[in-house]
């Protein structure tokens, strides 16, 4: 299989699932999956390409590359519908680094008022493995420019999360 829309198509066909099943277990819209099918996405990355293969059931190699064995050889990955518990270790350092950020600024967090800036510190601190005495805002701004970019140009080329994207409306809309 030499596309991501063939070998998209034949685990699809392997596992009797229609675009909008793939796209609900996925968390996207059904155009993304139809997106991915016709050709117009080339490859897909991170979430997208590990909640797709979770849902078919193959390996994430040979989906993104079309190498290796198609079948997946471990457990499946949390989906975004089947989220993971979140680590309390990560969570407790991305308060601290936040409270620490604030304080810094003279002013008080509030995770309340903070939550989507939480997400983001959380998901960040998560992919980080510096420790928390390490890190400042300056890396996680460039960090958040660098994400952002790459969910633009995935938008642009038909990999919309629907949860990313609806975080990323209430965020601007504030």
């Amino acid at each position: 299989m030499s596309t991501l829309a063939e070998r998209l198509s034949l685990a699809m066909s392997q596992r009797g699932m229609s675009q909008a099943e793939l796209a609900r277990l996925c968390g996207v819209s059904q155009p993304s999956v139809h997106g991915w099918l016709s050709g117009k996405a080339k490859f897909l990355r991170g979430e997208n390409l590990l909640s797709a293969a979770a849902a078919l059931v193959v390996s994430d190699e040979w989906l993104a590359t079309g190498q290796g064995p198609m079948e997946r050889r471990q457990a499946p990955r949390p989906t975004k519908s089947q989220s993971a518990r979140p680590d309390p270790a990560i969570l407790s350092a991305t308060q601290d680094f936040l409270e620490r950020a604030f304080a810094a600024l003279g002013k008080k967090f509030s995770l309340t008022a903070e939550a989507d800036l939480f997400a983001d510190v959380y998901e960040w601190v998560s992919e980080d493995d510096r420790p928390i005495d390490q890190r400042n805002l300056v890396d996680f701004a460039q960090w958040r420019a660098k994400r952002d970019s790459h969910r633009e140009r995935d938008e642009q080329n038909g990999h919309t999360s629907g949860k990313v994207a609806g975080a990323d409306q209430r965020r601007t809309a504030g």
